[in-house]
C-alpha cells in the first residue's frame, strides 16, 4: 500500500468568471516498501494551471509542471545489504477536458478526458558499497477517459463542501525504462510500461475559509503493470 500526504499553496495570478491562473508549489514525500527494502522519495514543484470555464459546463484544465524528485532506498538482500540515493529532474504538461451536468436535488455528473505527458531525466550514482548505477531518462504519455458523480451540500453558506465517486479508463502509451548496473560486471535492465488499467475512487472538498479549502481523494488501481492499488491524498490548499 502507498500513501501520499500532500500540502499545496496556490497563487492566484489572474481571476475572472471564465479564467482562473495560479502557480502552485507542491510539496511531496512518500515512503514505500518492497521485498528486499524501502526506501523514502521527496518531491518539490513549481506548477503553472489554467481553467476556463463555461456557463454550459464544459471546462479545459491545462497544467505545467516542473519538479526535482530526491530518493533514497536500503536494500537488504544479499551479503549486508546496500543503499543509495539519486535524484532526478521532471517536468509534465496535461490537458483535461470534459463537462458537468446536474441530476437536480445537488447531485452532478461529470465526463473527463485528458492527456499527460511527463519526462523524468535520469541519474547516475554510486551505492554505499561500491556498485554505480546509471538510468535512462524516461518519458510518458498517459491518457484517461472518466466519470465522476457528485454531491455538493451546503452551497448558499460559507463553507460549501462536496463528496463525490470516480471511475476512469487509463493508456500509458510510452513508459520505456532501463538502467544500467556496474559492479564487477555489467547488468542491464529494461522494462516497457505500455499498461491499459482501471481507476475507482471517492473523496470530498470542503471549503474552510474564503482562501483555505480542505480536500481527501482515496484511489485504487486494476490491472496495472505498476502495482500501486491504493492511493491516499489529503492536504489544505491556500489561494492568495
Amino acid at each position: 500500500m502507498k500513501q501520499d500526504w500532500i500540502v499545496r499553496i496556490s497563487y492566484p495570478a489572474h481571476d475572472s468568471y471564465h479564467r482562473k491562473s495560479y502557480l502552485q508549489r507542491f510539496l511531496h514525500t512518500l515512503d514505500y516498501g518492497f521485498g528486499y527494502g524501502n526506501g523514502d522519495t521527496k518531491m518539490t514543484d513549481l506548477t503553472l494551471y489554467g481553467t476556463s470555464l463555461r456557463r454550459s459546463g464544459h471546462y479545459l484544465d491545462l497544467a505545467a509542471r516542473v519538479g526535482r524528485i530526491d530518493s533514497d532506498y536500503e536494500v537488504t538482500y544479499g551479503d549486508g545489504g546496500d543503499t543509495g540515493d539519486f535524484d532526478n529532474w521532471a517536468f509534465s504538461i496535461g490537458a483535461e477536458y470534459g463537462r458537468k451536468s446536474s441530476l437536480g436535488k445537488d447531485w452532478y455528473w461529470e465526463w473527463q478526458s485528458q492527456l499527460t505527458y511527463s519526462y523524468v531525466w535520469g541519474d547516475s550514482y554510486t551505492t554505499a558499497n561500491g556498485a554505480r548505477i546509471s538510468q535512462d531518462n524516461f518519458d510518458s504519455l498517459v491518457g484517461r477517459l472518466g466519470l465522476v458523480l457528485s454531491r455538493e451540500f451546503n452551497t448558499d453558506s460559507a463553507a460549501p463542501g462536496r463528496v463525490y465517486a470516480k471511475a476512469s479508463l487509463q493508456h500509458e502509451f510510452l513508459g520505456d525504462s532501463s538502467e544500467r548496473l556496474y559492479d564487477g560486471v555489467i547488468f542491464y535492465d529494461s522494462e516497457d510500461l505500455d499498461d491499459t488499467w482501471y481507476t475507482v475512487g471517492f473523496g470530498a472538498n470542503l471549503k474552510l475559509s474564503g482562501n483555505c479549502d480542505l480536500y481527501l481523494d482515496a484511489e485504487r488501481d486494476f490491472d496495472a503493470a505498476i502495482k500501486n492499488k491504493y492511493r491516499f491524498e489529503c492536504g489544505v490548499r491556500f489561494e492568495f
